[in-house]
C-alpha cells in the first residue's frame, strides 16, 4: 500500500502537486473513458515521501496513510513496536535541505540527504537539545566526563 494517495474524487488536475515535488515523482493518467479527467499520481519507485505534495495541494487530494489504529492494537495486544525519527527532524531537513532543491533522480537525492545528516546535521549543525553542540562533539563531552 502507498504511503502517499492521491483522492482521485478531488484532484482538480492543478499540477501544484507535481510542481512542488523536488524529483516531479508524479504523473498524470487518465481513466478508460475518452471523457474521464486527468489526475495526479505518486510514482511510487521516485518518491522520497517529503509531503510537499500533501502539503501544497489546495483540494486536499493528497493523502498520507495513518497506521496509528493498526499500532495501537499492536501495543494492546503486548507486541513490540519501535518508533520512528521525530517529525521535527524531517520538518528541518525539508526546510535546511529538500525545499528548493532540485534533483533529477532518486539516487542524486538520497546522497544529498546522506551527506546532509553524515556531514552537516551529527558533525557541524548546533542542536538546541544539546546545549548547541553538534551530536559528534556532544558525545565526546560525554566520554570525558564518563
Amino acid at each position: 500500500m502507498s504511503i502517499i494517495t492521491t483522492a482521485e474524487a478531488k484532484c482538480q488536475d492543478c499540477y501544484r502537486c507535481l510542481r512542488s515535488c523536488p524529483l516531479h515523482a508524479i504523473k498524470f493518467t487518465r481513466a478508460a473513458e475518452e471523457e474521464a479527467p486527468i489526475r495526479a499520481a505518486v510514482i511510487e519507485e521516485l518518491c522520497i515521501l517529503d509531503g510537499q505534495c500533501v502539503e501544497v495541494c489546495p483540494q486536499q487530494a493528497k493523502e498520507v496513510r495513518r497506521d496509528l489504529d493498526i499500532v495501537q492494537k499492536w501495543l494492546e495486544a503486548g507486541e513490540y513496536v519501535t518508533a520512528s525519527v521525530a517529525p521535527s527532524f524531517f520538518g528541518t531537513l525539508k526546510r535546511e535541505l529538500i525545499y528548493g532543491s532540485r534533483f533529477e533522480t532518486r539516487a542524486e537525492a538520497r546522497l544529498a540527504i546522506f551527506e546532509y545528516i553524515e556531514v552537516f546535521y551529527n558533525r557541524i549543525r548546533l542542536h538546541s537539545a544539546l546545549n548547541y553542540m553538534s551530536p559528534v562533539e556532544y558525545e565526546l563531552c560525554f566520554q570525558r566526563a564518563a
